[in-house]
This record gives C-alpha cells, sequence and structure tokens, in this order.
C-alpha cells in the first residue's frame, strides 16, 4: 500500500460564512517531503458546525491524491545520451496542450513532485529543463499534466553500482576552488560596469575565490578518466541590471591522464548584451600536466593551480574573450576508496604523484618546469664548466 505524504494549506469554507485554514496532512507527518506534491487535490469536512476553534478535531477527506502517473506515454526525452543519473539535467517535451495553454504541471513520480510549470508554444508543444531530483534511482515517470496528460518513464542509475560494473571509483567529497577570472571580476565590480556578483544553490564566495562543495561523480583509474559534477551557481551583474549572467552546475570531465574540461550552463544577458542560454557547454579546457602540484593521501587527491583556457564552445556561449584566452586556475580536491587505483599502472586522474600526469615523483618532471627549460639550463651549466676548464689550461700554460 502507498501512501502519499504531504502537508499542503488549504482554505475550507464552513456554514454560516465562516472560514478558516488548516494544513491537511496525508499520510504520516514525519514523512511529510518538503517540495513535493501532486495534482491539487478537493477536499470535503466532515463536521462545519458548532466547531471548538481553540483545537477542536475535524476530519477532512478528498479525491485528486493521485498515487500513479495520469500517464506513462506521450512525452519524450530530447538529446539523451547515456544513462540518466540523480541530479543530471534532462529536457523533455510533450506535444497535444492548447496553443499558448499556461500552468502545465511538471510532476514526476513515483513519490510526485511538482518540478515545475511550463507553457505551452503556439502549436500547443510544452517543454521543460531542469534537474532531476538528487535522491531518484530506479524506474520514474515524468509528466505533463494539463488539458491532457503525457508522461514518460525514466530509468536512473545508481552511480555507485555503474562505477563498480564499469571498474570505477566512485568519487565523494569533492571541492572546486576557482577565482573564475580576476580582470572580469575588477571589470563586473569597476567604475563602468558598476556591478556584483553573488553565489546561489550552495556555492560560496571568499576573497578571491568560488568554492563549490559537496561534488560527486566516478573515475576510471585505469582510463584515467570520469566525471565529478557540483551544485552552484555565480551570478554576475553590472550595468544596470543589463549584465546578468549566470554560471552554474560546474562539471570537471577528465578526457585522459594530463586534460580534463570543466562543463557548466550559461545563461542570461551576457557583457555584449546578447542573450545566451547554453547548457553543458565544454567552457574550459584544463592542463592537468601543468598544475602546480597534485598527490594522493589516504583516498584524497589534491590538485592544485590547475591552468585554464577558453575553449570554442566557451568563448561562443560567454562572450567577451576569445577562444584561447586564459582563465584563474583551479584547485581540485576530491576523495576516493582506499581501495581504488592500488595497483602500480593505476593512477587517479590529476595523481600527479601517481604519475597520472606530469607531477613530482621521482620519474617525473617538476611541476612547473618545461623540457625546453630544464634543456636551457643544461646548456648555461656546460658553458660555465667548459670555459672554466680553459681558464684552468691557461693558467697551467702560463
Amino acid at each position: 500500500m502507498h501512501t502519499l505524504s504531504r502537508r499542503r494549506p488549504f482554505a475550507v469554507a464552513l456554514a454560516g460564512g465562516l472560514a478558516f485554514a488548516l494544513t491537511l496532512t496525508i499520510g504520516p507527518v514525519e514523512s511529510a517531503a518538503a517540495d513535493t506534491t501532486a495534482p491539487i487535490p478537493t477536499v470535503s469536512v466532515s463536521k462545519t458546525q458548532g466547531l471548538n476553534l481553540d483545537g477542536g478535531t475535524i476530519a477532512v477527506t478528498g479525491t485528486g491524491f493521485m498515487l500513479n502517473p495520469p500517464a506513462t506515454t506521450g512525452a519524450e526525452l530530447v538529446g539523451v545520451d547515456g544513462d540518466l543519473l540523480p541530479g543530471g539535467r534532462i529536457e523533455a517535451r510533450a506535444p497535444g496542450f492548447q496553443p499558448g495553454e499556461t500552468g502545465i504541471r511538471v510532476v514526476v513520480y513515483s513519490e510526485p513532485r511538482l518540478l515545475g510549470e511550463v507553457t505551452a508554444d503556439a502549436h500547443g508543444q510544452a517543454v521543460w529543463t531542469g534537474r532531476l531530483p538528487d535522491d531518484l534511482v530506479g524506474q520514474h515517470t515524468l509528466t505533463f499534466q494539463g488539458s491532457v496528460d503525457r508522461g514518460v518513464v525514466l530509468q536512473i542509475v545508481d552511480p555507485a553500482a555503474t562505477a563498480a560494473g564499469a571498474d570505477q571509483c566512485v568519487v565523494s567529497d569533492a571541492q572546486l576552488d576557482w577565482g573564475f577570472k580576476e580582470s572580469f571580476r575588477a571589470y563586473v565590480s569597476g567604475s563602468i560596469a558598476r556591478g556584483e556578483w553573488e553565489v546561489l544553490d550552495g556555492a560560496t564566495y571568499e576573497v578571491p575565490l568560488f568554492t563549490f562543495a559537496g561534488g560527486q561523480g566516478a573515475v576510471n583509474p585505469a582510463a584515467r578518466t570520469g566525471e565529478i559534477a557540483f551544485e552552484g551557481a555565480i551570478r554576475f551583474t553590472g550595468h544596470e541590471g543589463i549584465l546578468d549572467t549566470l554560471i552554474a552546475n560546474p562539471r570537471i570531465v577528465f578526457t585522459s591522464a594530463t586534460t580534463a574540461e570543466l562543463v557548466a550552463d550559461v545563461t542570461g544577458t551576457r557583457q555584449d548584451f546578447e542573450e545566451v542560454e547554453a547548457l553543458d557547454v565544454r567552457f574550459l579546457e584544463l592542463n592537468l600536466a601543468g598544475a602546480d602540484s597534485g598527490s594522493r593521501d589516504n583516498g584524497t587527491v589534491t590538485i592544485t593551480g590547475i591552468p585554464t583556457q577558453l575553449t570554442v564552445s566557451g568563448a561562443d556561449a560567454f562572450g567577451t574573450y576569445p577562444a584561447g584566452e586564459e582563465f584563474d586556475p583551479i584547485t581540485l580536491t576530491y576523495s576516493l576508496p582506499t581501495d581504488c587505483a592500488v595497483n602500480s599502472a593505476d593512477a587517479a586522474p590529476g595523481d600527479l604523484d601517481g604519475d597520472a600526469a606530469g607531477g613530482t615523483g621521482s620519474d617525473a618532471e617538476p611541476a612547473g618546469m618545461s623540457a625546453g627549460v630544464l634543456l636551457a639550463g643544461t646548456a648555461v651549466l656546460l658553458a660555465v664548466i667548459v670555459a672554466l676548464a680553459v681558464m684552468l689550461l691557461r693558467r697551467r700554460a702560463a
């Protein structure tokens, strides 16, 4: 037997024009979840006269508390490539509504949760873009509810189970520290833009770094690939509200032992006043081999001072700077199980001491020193040795 747990305020009309407000609870109060809802129900009150307004009890019954989705077909996901993950971003669309119809509720089941409301376009198609709840795993149904009902079945995988089955290691307690771009911060807060920035959805700021904490994901030590996702956003505003750009939901995607990408959503109004809505943009390229340092200590990998530069797609989305422009370096910390990457042939991405990239190990080049610099230094040293030898020979000859 399923129980819908929901507390919701209702206005109840009583005999004689008297009315009062109450909170209706269906199911145990302790299991009622915030920010979840079913379609708005219809209720009736068992007793409307002779009430004790100082603490009397009445029974409320109603209809419309749907525990099962009203539809499982008629909607579709757009651009889904691979598995759906808890907290993942999706886009769904459903046809058949009235042109311009408003108030179409987007509800996900098994336990009904209202994800938002949308308006149909001129052709009667409703589109919703957003993130799935973080705790959804298994089979669920996303529905559009309005003049008609549409739905699509979702299969959401458990990241831990997927990682175990793919020889991956689960990442937890990840933290991303990043100044974004110092010159852009100076511009926003300067006398021209006269703007500011704020952090949202769990991100924090302490001069001069934005911090995204609580990241999760998985890495493959053998392939030295993987992904770590973070929640949070940076909002830059200026020019009396004309500039209003949001950088949200960053992800670090490891593409090799020495390279990674920062992927993010870029939305709002850019510095050039152009509107933008670019989701999952390959925003920055990260050079792990050029990091100041990288190490692993008791399962915690720390990579400091990772050089970054703007990608072509990042430049198209953000504007202001061309592709290849340097942005502020990134420091990344993440935790792995102690039994992850214990073989000498494996290394966690960014574990420079493990020779995943560059590094400070005995066989690795010192961080921040290129082969060209080492060769130049060697040449200078040889020149000094030759000069000293010539001087000694001349003294002996004298």
